[in-house]
């Protein structure tokens, strides 16, 4: 199921969606009676190219998803709150011969980045890494430990879930080590909705530690409306985050508390 997911997802996704209507145009095209309708949706094809690619749509996208995830968490609160585990969920990591700091992908190597920020205020806590093995022979969370060693974390103050496949797997297989207890949720600003729900169903209290936002740059107005690779990324990762929220609500990963009010 999860390899079906992630191949569906494919054709879902801004890019694959652009080649699906584009091929289905070309194929129209070379059809004499369908011909002016082909050609209507490889222009379809290119047009939602250029505006899922504009900086101005993706942030547009991603903005709502990450106003929900709040903003940056704050040591002391997190101690006052009585926080002292630190949960970082992994989010890719890179293959091939690398030194072990360009082993992470770039969102993991963010998330990781602020949850040993977190962690070093609360010393007597556990820095608790989350990811299984997606491509390779070695899990996200061990290539996420490697680099919190590398940092100074202590290697007896990590801990590590190295089963998952994706956040649901995350959430149902930290549950022995987290129930009863309240622990930061370190993750993208954007997947935090996601992960907060699928966490918040496996009865466990997570308080949102979000890192890695991407809807508050600061450019002149004139970057957001040129067509780039950063525009479909943003664009990419919302799709990929709302799409999640569907399947969760759907599979009932959606706890009551987390239903928008009235």
């Amino acid at each position: 199921m999860f390899t079906i997911k992630k191949i569906i997802s494919v054709f879902v996704m801004p890019l694959g969606l652009v080649v699906v209507v584009w091929l289905a145009g070309a194929a129209l095209f070379f059809w004499k009676k369908r011909r002016g309708l082909g050609g209507s949706l490889m222009v379809i094809a290119a047009l939602l190219l250029i505006a899922l690619s504009l900086p101005l749509v993706g942030q547009a996208l991603l903005r709502p998803l990450e106003t929900d995830a709040g903003s940056y968490a704050e040591p002391q609160a997190l101690a006052l709150a009585g926080v002292r585990d630190v949960v970082v969920l992994a989010g890719g990591t890179n293959t091939g011969r690398r030194p072990v700091s360009d082993k992470l992908s770039q969102s993991s190597l963010k998330r990781l980045i602020e949850g040993v920020r977190l962690w070093r205020s609360l010393p007597r806590g556990r820095l608790i890494l989350s990811g299984g093995v997606l491509s390779g022979e070695v899990s996200s969370a061990r290539r996420m430990a490697d680099l919190a060693q590398a940092m100074g974390v202590p290697p007896h103050a990590i801990v590590l879930e190295d089963q998952s496949k994706d956040t649901a797997d995350e959430a149902r297989l930290l549950v022995p080590l987290l129930s009863g207890q309240s622990f930061a949720l370190v993750t993208s600003a954007s997947h935090m909705p996601r992960s907060m729900a699928l966490f918040k169903a496996q009865g466990l209290d997570p308080v949102p530690a979000p890192t890695d936002f991407r809807s508050t740059s600061d450019e002149p107005w004139y970057v957001y409306a040129l067509p780039c690779i950063e525009g479909l990324y943003m664009s990419s990762a919302a799709f990929h985050e709302y799409l999640g929220l569907l399947w969760a609500r759907f599979h009932g990963f959606w706890p009551p508390q987390m239903e928008p009010a009235p």
